[in-house]
């Protein structure tokens, strides 16, 4: 076998079918699948259980642990050239692993391969993203292909545009980079493209949409949203990865750390609080952004901000429509 699909799971039944379906479809079949079941007390084990004639598939019953500790746990079992860490309510394209093979085959010096993603629903509708569109034109070449470590890195400074579920690994490679970090929560597949670029090894990537990501209330980026967690994670990496691009001599000496991205992250996050009422966690971000970012806590921008708090719900509304036709409109550049 060449691949290993390794699927970390936690109490994933709702969406678990689609993706095994989904594996099931894949025109390329040299790949085995290793669930990892973290504790779950849903009726995931009964709905793999399902499955066991119908793929190569081994269940591996875990204790809970986290997310760092379950993909973590791939190092371990993973025994062929190349693994993926697949969340379990996301879905493959069925040349997924026909394409990503080829890509990495194509690039041997390649720690790890990336592609864009297409947006899904909890019913697997595909929807129009505006991120999704943007990540593609604004990151994407054209093709297969690889880029200097130094320009790669300076891209990821201004966000991580890896849809993670469709990352593929070389073995090989990553076993060198090393774990994934455990003090990290959402930002440690961020952090862990930093450290495969600041170990030598490239990144490849392709321009084929071949992944199906799934957006729903109960993403793990959407809780942490919800208690600041995550914001903090991105702004302590971006100070970590100004330094360390520092120390390789990829940024310059008299560069300041720019935390503008955190904008990009805490905003849509701020429009979500108004809309649902949350105006407490709505003042906390806002509270965060200023903090980080001087140029909200003073002049137009905070004005704006203030002006929208006090609209509630309707002023969520009108800033999430702003973001999401800003989105859409970089899309087309």
């Amino acid at each position: 076998m060449q691949v290993t699909c390794f699927i970390p799971n936690y109490n994933g039944a709702p969406f678990l079918a689609k993706i095994l379906e989904s594996l099931e479809g894949q025109s390329y079949k040299d790949f085995v699948v290793l669930l990892a079941d973290d504790g779950s007390t849903d009726d995931s084990l009964k709905i793999a259980e399902g499955f066991l004639s119908r793929l190569p598939l081994e269940i591996l019953p875990f204790p809970n642990g986290g997310i760092a500790q379950a993909w973590n746990r791939a190092f371990a079992q993973v025994k062929t050239p190349y693994f993926t860490l697949t969340h379990c309510d996301d879905e493959l394209e069925p040349d997924y692993f026909a394409e990503m093979v080829a890509l990495m085959d194509a690039f041997p010096q390649a720690a790890l391969g990336h592609c864009p993603a297409k947006a899904i629903d909890a019913r697997s509708r595909v929807f129009n993203s505006p991120q999704e569109a943007f990540k593609k034109k604004r990151f994407f070449q054209p093709g297969q292909y690889t880029r200097p470590l130094k320009e790669e890195y300076r891209l990821l400074q201004g966000g991580n545009y890896f849809c993670c579920p469709s990352v593929i690994y070389r073995t090989q490679l990553v076993q060198q980079v090393g774990y994934f970090n455990a003090n990290l929560g959402l930002a440690l597949d961020w952090e862990y493209w930093f450290r495969a670029l600041l170990a030598g090894y490239s990144i490849a990537a392709t321009d084929q949409v071949l992944f199906r990501y799934r957006r729903h209330g109960e993403n793990a980026s959407v809780k942490a949203g919800n208690d600041c967690s995550r914001f903090y994670e991105e702004h302590d990496l971006l100070v970590w990865a100004h330094q360390e691009g520092q120390n390789k001599g990829w940024v310059k000496e008299d560069e300041a750390v720019d935390l503008r991205l955190l904008a990009q992250t805490l905003l849509p996050e701020i429009a979500l609080d108004l809309k649902t009422g949350n105006r407490a966690a709505a003042d906390q971000k806002i509270k965060l952004l200023g903090q980080w970012l001087p140029a909200y806590s003073q002049g137009a921008p905070a004005l704006a901000l203030q002006g929208l708090c006090r609209l509630g719900k309707a002023g969520g509304s009108l800033l999430d429509l702003s973001i999401r036709g800003a989105v859409k409109l970089l899309s087309f550049f």
